[in-house]
């Protein structure tokens, strides 16, 4: 489990480089790293998982108290809804920039043959936008980064991270289809589904196998959706992703191993708090673009969800 460090200096007169030869010392960071999670007033925050250089800093902040002040926080998943809320206000040109793309793509996606590929581009976009908070998400707190986002870090180095993960989930759909097939012919749910559609009637042995069917994809779904964070989390904790492990991450849903993850305790709260604020969002999107008036509400909500989703694979990241 990581834990969140915050060095500052005790007195003015301290130099920043006391912080920086600190950093280089314990984890051998290095001056653009240092430079870009470095705050006004020279103190840094971020996550740090190795007990040996925890340990260490510990030992610096004993030694020099009177020069730094090393502070160890671990954060409380049940916090992930105000740290989230907290990254949106950080950054109002990303929300709104984000929520332009998203609403121009779906514009887009409802003319014929460009539609196609305007909604391609668009889940990819999703995509590339989460891998990308994600991974930056790992070096600090979450206003903090999010405050030096940009999206034309999305398109000019995550597209194609973004397009190899809806490749892989692409062949996961089709192979889901198909054994969807094969469980409607398995258990006999063909027919009570043709009877409906042809008589508007259903005999009751097909119901029941209607009803187990449906059970057993719903059932799927919702792991599905609540593993989410994790999947992502598996991506980026390897460090710079790559469009041949964004292309393969999707496939660890079938792994046991991560599937038992999936319901340790550490990531049931985590998960539990995205699938209730997935649930939520996703109502209130949905009511909210009703209305043309409200659509820019609604494409709002769905940038909390977003930003939520990459804060909750961060943390999983940062505790796996």
């Amino acid at each position: 489990m990581s834990v969140r460090v915050t060095i500052r200096r005790r007195r003015e007169e301290v130099p920043e480089e006391f912080v920086y030869s600190v950093l280089v010392s314990t984890l051998g960071m290095s001056r653009e790293e240092y430079e870009r999670i470095k705050n006004e007033d020279g103190s840094v925050s971020l996550y740090v998982k190795d007990p040996e250089a925890l340990l260490k800093l510990q030992e610096i902040g004993e030694k020099h108290s009177e020069l730094v002040e090393i502070v160890f926080e671990r954060e409380s998943a049940g916090g992930l809804f105000s740290v989230s809320i907290g990254a949106v206000r950080a950054n109002w040109g990303l929300a709104f920039s984000w929520s332009a793309v998203v609403f121009l793509l779906l514009l887009i996606s409802l003319v014929p043959i460009i539609g196609f590929f305007a909604s391609v581009l668009l889940n990819v976009f999703m995509y590339s936008f989460i891998i990308y908070a994600s991974s930056e998400l790992l070096g600090g707190s979450a206003e903090r980064i999010f405050e030096g986002l940009s999206l034309r870090e999305v398109f000019s180095k995550h597209m194609a991270n973004g397009f190899g993960m809806w490749l892989g989930f692409l062949v996961i759909g089709i192979g889901f289809f198909v054994v969807s097939l094969i469980l409607i012919f398995a258990f006999g749910a063909l027919g009570g589904i043709s009877d409906i559609v042809n008589y508007g009637t259903v005999r009751e042995g097909a119901f029941v196998s209607i009803l187990i069917v449906f059970l057993l994809l719903l059932t799927v779904g919702l792991w599905y959706v609540y593993a989410l964070p994790l999947l992502i989390a598996k991506l980026v904790e390897k460090g710079d992703p790559n469009f041949e492990r964004s292309f393969l991450t999707p496939f660890n849903l079938f792994k046991p191993s991560f599937i038992r993850e999936t319901f340790s305790n550490w990531y049931l709260r985590i998960g539990g708090i995205w699938s209730i604020g997935v649930t939520a969002g996703f109502m209130g999107a949905t009511l909210l673009s009703v209305l043309i008036i409200t659509i820019p509400a609604a494409l709002l909500v769905m940038y909390w969800i977003n930003v939520l989703f990459a804060i909750c694979s961060a943390e999983s990241a940062r505790r796996g």
